[in-house]
């Protein structure tokens, strides 16, 4: 986790979900590309413990996140998504993300092919 966050650096908004002095959750963004031309569009993720569901903490961390992009002058935000991921979808259409590309059998997890789609938003 450290590499990550220092991979990041400090120009992108990182946050961590916190309620009652527990972690439940974090959010980050990244460079979709390095070249010049894609400087307005980032990948934003976010990751929940399954204790949440329900809580909305998801909606309120892509939320923020999304504050943070529209400060930096952010024009898309990407978001990739197992397609396995049933409730990651569903978070993804409730914040007006729309669905962008779809990768079939990029990844294995679990001794599983995945498919990853993606999902924008301009803002």
């Amino acid at each position: 986790m450290r590499q990550i966050i220092a991979d990041i650096g400090a120009s992108l908004p990182w946050l961590v979900c916190v309620e009652d002095g527990q972690i439940f959750g974090y959010a980050y963004a990244t460079k979709w590309l390095a070249r010049a031309a894609y400087q307005h569009m980032v990948k934003g993720s976010v990751y929940l413990c399954d204790a949440t569901a329900g809580k909305e903490f998801g909606n309120t961390l892509y939320r923020t996140l999304i504050a943070e992009f529209q400060k930096l002058q952010v024009h898309i935000v990407i978001s990739g998504i197992v397609f396995q991921n049933l409730a990651s979808i569903a978070l993804s259409k409730k914040i007006w993300l729309e669905t962008a590309a779809r990768f079939v059998q990029v990844g294995k997890k679990l001794d599983r092919w995945i498919y990853l789609g993606y999902w924008q938003r301009v803002l």
